[in-house]
């Protein structure tokens, strides 16, 4: 979630992107939560099991890993330096 509202307060205005509010632990886009349960139907992520079920960790399938890599290259060049920049940051565990 932190870095899908970080992409979008960096890369400005993205055509039909989440919608954000704030929410318990800081923005977030209840939108994402639909789009996750499509993918998962779709067999591009899958969702394993966890003991905590608000702490849910989805993982792309090989299919997914794919059609990501066509999205990503297909995306603006600007926009893709932003999400490759927002990406490092939110897995180093920076703010």
């Amino acid at each position: 979630m932190k870095a899908l509202f970080l992409l979008r307060r960096r890369a400005g205005e993205i055509p039909d992107y989440f919608h954000f509010e704030p929410y318990l632990y800081g923005p977030c886009s209840f939108e994402v939560y639909d789009v996750l349960a499509t993918l998962e139907r779709e067999g591009l992520v899958v969702r394993p099991l966890h003991p905590m079920p608000h702490q849910v960790a989805y993982y792309l399938t090989e299919r997914g890993k794919k059609e990501a890599e066509e999205a990503v290259r297909a995306l603006d060049p600007q926009v893709r330096e932003h999400l490759e920049a927002v990406i490092r940051e939110v897995s180093a565990g920076t703010k």
